[in-house]
């Protein structure tokens, strides 16, 4: 799903209560995955990863409950949530390279990997993304002669190291 979402907040370290600074959730945003920038632990070179991967609980359009605990405080620190694309996302890349020039659709209901060209019997072709803003859980690696296309001509992709997660 296209659900991925940009905001602000803060947490305390050891805490799984995370506060945004507006109102932001909704009860569907529960089971979703959410990310905060600079909660996580510290990484080789000293600086602090982010906390990624927490599935939330809805508390309240400001609050949710993390099922996993923030290493480090933050306030005010860019938070990301929505859906966890990353089995439709893998499953596409595998399609890319698994056939030829059939056609493929990862997900219909949300877009992620339609349409997908399979370009040449060597396993290249296109990954395309639809409209909106994707969460995936983990690092993407395209293989060689895949390519990853956004909805229309001025597709932005944008990355987000967050200690292994991926805002595309």
């Amino acid at each position: 799903r296209a659900d991925g979402r940009k905001a602000r907040g803060g947490i305390s370290a050891g805490g799984t209560t995370f506060t945004a600074t507006t109102s932001v959730f909704t009860e569907a945003d529960s089971g979703k995955k959410l990310y905060i920038e600079g909660a996580g632990a510290l990484n080789a070179t000293g600086g602090i990863n982010g906390l990624h991967g927490a599935t939330i609980t809805y508390l309240s359009p400001t609050q949710v409950l993390l099922s996993s605990a923030a290493i480090a405080t933050v306030a005010n620190a860019v938070f990301y949530w929505g859906t966890d694309n990353q089995a439709a996302f893998d499953a596409a890349v595998a399609a890319s390279i698994a056939e030829g020039n059939a056609a493929f659709n990862a997900n219909p209901v949300n877009g992620l990997g339609t349409p997908l060209s399979r370009g040449n019997s060597h396993g290249s072709g296109i990954i395309q993304l639809g409209r909106g803003n994707y969460i995936i859980s983990s690092n993407i690696t395209l293989p060689l002669g895949v390519t990853l296309a956004g909805a229309g001509q001025g597709s932005i992709f944008t990355t987000t190291e967050l200690s292994g997660g991926s805002e595309i």
